[in-house]
């Protein structure tokens, strides 16, 4: 289980509001929902990976000593 910090949170929801207004290119909200959900569905993919690297810096070891 992958827990989102509200920092991801808000990340994901400002990757949301940026795409629906991006001025360059028109973007359905279809397209803009399944490109979030998406990365969602990878991020919660991440604890059941093989491979895991040792912790390097200290803000990361506080979840533990591989990520």
């Amino acid at each position: 289980m992958v827990l989102f910090s509200d920092r991801a949170n808000n990340d994901l929801d400002e990757i949301l509001y940026g795409m629906l207004n991006w001025e360059k290119i028109t973007l359905s909200s279809e397209h803009i929902s399944n490109y979030v959900s998406d990365i969602i569905d990878i991020c919660d993919k991440l604890d059941k990976t093989n491979y895991h690297t040792n912790s390097k810096y200290q803000v990361h070891k506080q979840f533990g000593s591989k990520v």
